[in-house]
Protein backbone atom coordinates (compact mmCIF):
# COMPACT_ATOMS: atom_id res chain seq x y z
CA UNK A 1 0.00 0.00 0.00
CA UNK A 2 1.28 3.45 -0.94
CA UNK A 3 1.68 5.98 1.73
CA UNK A 4 0.03 9.26 0.86
CA UNK A 5 -2.39 11.74 2.27
CA UNK A 6 -5.44 9.84 0.98
CA UNK A 7 -4.22 6.45 2.21
CA UNK A 8 -3.47 7.50 5.75
CA UNK A 9 -6.65 9.43 6.44
CA UNK A 10 -4.95 11.07 9.35
CA UNK A 11 -7.05 14.18 9.26
CA UNK A 12 -6.62 17.77 8.32
CA UNK A 13 -3.30 18.45 10.03
CA UNK A 14 -1.26 15.88 8.07
CA UNK A 15 -2.97 16.95 4.87
CA UNK A 16 -1.89 20.57 5.45
CA UNK A 17 1.69 19.45 6.17
CA UNK A 18 1.85 17.31 3.03
CA UNK A 19 0.43 20.13 0.86
CA UNK A 20 2.94 22.58 2.31
CA UNK A 21 5.74 20.13 1.55
CA UNK A 22 4.48 19.69 -2.03
CA UNK A 23 4.33 23.50 -2.56
CA UNK A 24 7.87 23.85 -1.23
CA UNK A 25 9.14 21.37 -3.81
CA UNK A 26 7.46 23.32 -6.60
CA UNK A 27 9.11 26.54 -5.48
CA UNK A 28 12.51 24.86 -5.46
CA UNK A 29 12.42 24.25 -9.21
CA UNK A 30 13.08 27.87 -10.15
CA UNK A 31 14.90 28.33 -13.42
CA UNK A 32 18.10 30.30 -12.88
CA UNK A 33 19.39 32.23 -15.86
CA UNK A 34 22.81 33.83 -15.86
CA UNK A 35 24.08 36.62 -18.04
CA UNK A 36 27.66 36.50 -19.23
CA UNK A 37 28.96 40.06 -19.02
CA UNK A 38 32.50 39.41 -20.23
CA UNK A 39 31.78 39.89 -23.92
CA UNK A 40 29.68 43.00 -23.28
CA UNK A 41 32.46 44.54 -21.15
CA UNK A 42 34.96 43.75 -23.93
CA UNK A 43 32.74 45.45 -26.49
CA UNK A 44 32.36 48.59 -24.35
CA UNK A 45 36.11 48.67 -23.73
CA UNK A 46 36.78 48.61 -27.46
CA UNK A 47 34.16 51.31 -28.01
CA UNK A 48 35.78 53.58 -25.40
CA UNK A 49 39.24 53.04 -26.95
CA UNK A 50 37.87 53.89 -30.40
CA UNK A 51 36.18 57.05 -29.15
CA UNK A 52 39.32 58.21 -27.32
CA UNK A 53 41.46 57.71 -30.42
CA UNK A 54 39.10 59.55 -32.76
CA UNK A 55 38.18 62.41 -30.41
CA UNK A 56 39.68 65.77 -31.22
CA UNK A 57 39.31 68.78 -28.96
CA UNK A 58 40.01 71.22 -31.79
CA UNK A 59 37.78 71.48 -34.85
CA UNK A 60 39.19 70.19 -38.08
CA UNK A 61 38.59 71.90 -41.39
CA UNK A 62 38.25 69.92 -44.57
CA UNK A 63 40.67 71.27 -47.18
CA UNK A 64 38.89 71.92 -50.45
CA UNK A 65 39.72 69.86 -53.53
CA UNK A 66 42.39 71.46 -55.66
CA UNK A 67 43.77 73.57 -52.81
CA UNK A 68 47.34 73.01 -51.62
CA UNK A 69 47.85 75.01 -48.45
CA UNK A 70 51.13 76.89 -47.98
CA UNK A 71 53.61 75.66 -45.39
CA UNK A 72 54.31 77.53 -42.19
CA UNK A 73 56.63 77.11 -39.23
CA UNK A 74 54.09 78.56 -36.82
CA UNK A 75 50.37 78.08 -36.61
CA UNK A 76 47.41 78.52 -34.30
CA UNK A 77 44.47 76.31 -33.58
CA UNK A 78 41.58 76.59 -35.97
CA UNK A 79 38.40 78.38 -34.92
CA UNK A 80 35.13 76.98 -36.12
CA UNK A 81 33.91 79.42 -38.76
CA UNK A 82 32.76 79.51 -42.40
CA UNK A 83 35.45 78.45 -44.86
CA UNK A 84 36.22 80.42 -48.00
CA UNK A 85 38.33 78.24 -50.32
CA UNK A 86 40.19 79.54 -53.30
CA UNK A 87 42.12 77.49 -55.82
CA UNK A 88 43.71 78.65 -59.06
CA UNK A 89 40.39 79.01 -60.90
CA UNK A 90 37.39 78.69 -58.56
CA UNK A 91 36.02 80.12 -55.33
CA UNK A 92 34.04 78.06 -52.79
CA UNK A 93 32.17 79.07 -49.62
CA UNK A 94 31.63 76.14 -47.25
CA UNK A 95 32.30 73.62 -50.03
CA UNK A 96 29.72 75.25 -52.36
CA UNK A 97 30.92 76.74 -55.63
CA UNK A 98 30.51 80.51 -55.85
CA UNK A 99 32.09 80.86 -59.29
CA UNK A 100 35.29 81.52 -61.17
CA UNK A 101 37.72 83.59 -59.12
CA UNK A 102 38.33 86.24 -61.80
CA UNK A 103 34.59 86.72 -62.36
CA UNK A 104 33.79 86.93 -58.63
CA UNK A 105 36.51 89.53 -58.05
CA UNK A 106 35.10 91.71 -60.86
CA UNK A 107 31.46 91.27 -59.82
CA UNK A 108 31.29 90.07 -56.17
CA UNK A 109 27.47 90.29 -55.80
CA UNK A 110 26.95 86.54 -55.44
CA UNK A 111 29.72 86.21 -52.81
CA UNK A 112 28.41 89.24 -50.91
CA UNK A 113 24.87 87.83 -50.80
CA UNK A 114 26.16 84.47 -49.51
CA UNK A 115 28.21 86.23 -46.80
CA UNK A 116 25.18 88.28 -45.76
CA UNK A 117 23.05 85.12 -45.56
CA UNK A 118 25.70 83.42 -43.40
CA UNK A 119 25.86 86.42 -41.07
CA UNK A 120 22.06 86.58 -40.75
CA UNK A 121 21.81 82.85 -39.97
CA UNK A 122 24.56 83.21 -37.34
CA UNK A 123 22.72 86.12 -35.69
CA UNK A 124 19.49 84.06 -35.62
CA UNK A 125 21.30 81.08 -34.08
CA UNK A 126 23.05 83.24 -31.43
CA UNK A 127 20.52 85.83 -30.23
CA UNK A 128 21.91 88.50 -27.95
CA UNK A 129 25.54 87.87 -28.96
CA UNK A 130 27.65 90.21 -31.03
CA UNK A 131 28.74 88.89 -34.41
CA UNK A 132 32.45 88.04 -34.20
CA UNK A 133 33.11 88.10 -37.93
CA UNK A 134 35.23 84.92 -37.98
CA UNK A 135 36.02 83.37 -41.36
CA UNK A 136 38.72 80.95 -42.47
CA UNK A 137 40.36 81.48 -45.85
CA UNK A 138 41.99 78.54 -47.60
CA UNK A 139 44.02 79.78 -50.54
CA UNK A 140 46.13 77.59 -52.79
CA UNK A 141 49.81 78.39 -52.42
CA UNK A 142 50.05 79.24 -56.13
CA UNK A 143 47.34 81.95 -55.94
CA UNK A 144 48.68 85.50 -56.13
CA UNK A 145 48.73 87.56 -52.95
CA UNK A 146 47.00 90.37 -54.86
CA UNK A 147 44.01 88.08 -55.51
CA UNK A 148 43.93 87.04 -51.85
CA UNK A 149 44.06 90.67 -50.65
CA UNK A 150 41.22 91.65 -53.04
CA UNK A 151 39.14 88.77 -51.70
CA UNK A 152 39.92 89.76 -48.12
CA UNK A 153 38.76 93.32 -48.93
CA UNK A 154 35.39 92.00 -50.14
CA UNK A 155 35.04 89.76 -47.08
CA UNK A 156 35.99 92.46 -44.58
CA UNK A 157 33.46 94.82 -46.20
CA UNK A 158 30.73 92.39 -45.06
CA UNK A 159 31.70 92.61 -41.34
CA UNK A 160 33.97 89.56 -41.41
CA UNK A 161 36.93 91.20 -39.73
CA UNK A 162 38.52 88.16 -38.04
CA UNK A 163 40.03 86.54 -41.13
CA UNK A 164 42.27 83.54 -40.55
CA UNK A 165 44.47 82.21 -43.33
CA UNK A 166 44.75 78.43 -43.30
CA UNK A 167 48.29 77.01 -43.51
CA UNK A 168 50.01 73.72 -42.82
CA UNK A 169 51.55 74.54 -39.44
CA UNK A 170 54.64 73.03 -37.90
CA UNK A 171 56.42 72.36 -41.19
CA UNK A 172 60.14 73.08 -41.09
CA UNK A 173 61.49 75.10 -44.02
CA UNK A 174 64.34 73.46 -45.90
Amino acid sequence: MAIGSSALNTGNFEHVLLNRNQRGKRRGKVLQATLMLTSMVDMFSMLVCFMLQTFSSTPEILVAKGVTLPDSITGKTVKEAPVLSLNKDELFLDQKLIGKTAVVLKKPDQLVSKLIDLRKSWVKAHPGEAFGGDINVQADKDVSSVVISQLMGIVSGQHYSAIQLAVLGGVQAE
